[in-house]
């Protein structure tokens, strides 16, 4: 942000483009609007001008679509995530499945879904991380309709402790082959770099609905990016295992922190 300090200035009022004269304690104070230094990037103003384009349709629903989404959402609300309960709307509901509905290329919901189906988490069987790799081994896809949406971020110095905050949708569209999932070519795409040996990257993951948006609870991993040889041939099956587990018993190129 960037403003120019006020003045102090007699016998003056108003606002002249993006000056704005106002009194205080019997003295003029003339201020300059401050703007903001930075741009929205591409991807922000698809997400703006989807959210906007979702919320708008809301209004041409009919009454009784309007009502089935009121009667969706109050279902909703009953569903305690991490002991808090949502507090949803009808439009709210419309709005968040069908913002993510669009980030697969789905038309816009004007049904309200059902709420009955209970998504699993993610689950999977080992996963490899290093500069050339990025890839989750021994992943089940619970349902044809589901999706995998994974969250990442840049390479973090051993010593960060939590970057969750700063995660992103890398894919909110993949499907595992042969139970495996290569997330390689969508992460470099998405920040035009490629993973660092050494570099800490945390990674959120959970499966999305495709006919009706809803999604399952997230997977949450850190790890170190490791190159070694070891890592190619072992599979280490640990299904019976918390998603956490699994990561702490994991093959060495992991070395889960």
């Amino acid at each position: 942000m960037i403003a120019l300090p006020s003045i102090a200035f007699d016998g003056f009022s108003g606002s002249a483009k993006d000056v704005t004269a106002r009194n205080v304690n019997g003295r003029t104070i003339l201020s300059v609007k401050a703007y903001s230094k930075q741009i929205a990037s591409p991807a922000q103003i698809a997400r703006r001008t989807s959210l906007s384009k979702v919320s708008r349709a809301y209004k041409n629903l009919t009454d009784s679509q309007m009502k089935a989404w009121e009667s969706l959402a109050e279902r909703m609300k009953s569903t305690s995530i991490f002991g808090q309960y949502a507090d949803l709307t009808g439009h709210n509901a419309f709005v968040k499945l069908n913002t993510k509905l669009q980030m697969v290329g789905k038309d816009l919901l004007v049904e309200a879904p059902s709420f009955n189906d209970f998504i699993p988490e993610p689950d999977y069987e080992d996963f490899w991380i290093a500069p050339d790799r990025l890839i989750f081994i021994g992943v089940e896809q619970p349902k044809d309709s589901y999706r995998l949406v994974l969250k990442m971020g840049d390479a973090q110095s051993n010593g960060v402790t939590s970057g969750w905050g700063n995660l992103v949708i890398v894919s909110p569209n993949l499907v595992p082959e042969w139970g495996d999932v290569d997330a390689l070519t969508v992460y470099t795409d998405k920040f035009g770099v490629d993973l660092i040996e050494g570099q800490k990257y945390f990674i959120e993951m959970y499966w999305m609905d495709t006919d009706t948006g809803f999604t399952s609870e997230s997977v949450r991993v850190s790890t170190i990016a490791r190159n070694s040889p070891m890592c190619a041939s072992r599979r280490t099956l640990l299904v019976h295992l918390s998603p956490l587990s699994r990561l702490a018993a994991a093959s060495p190129c992991l070395h889960s922190i």
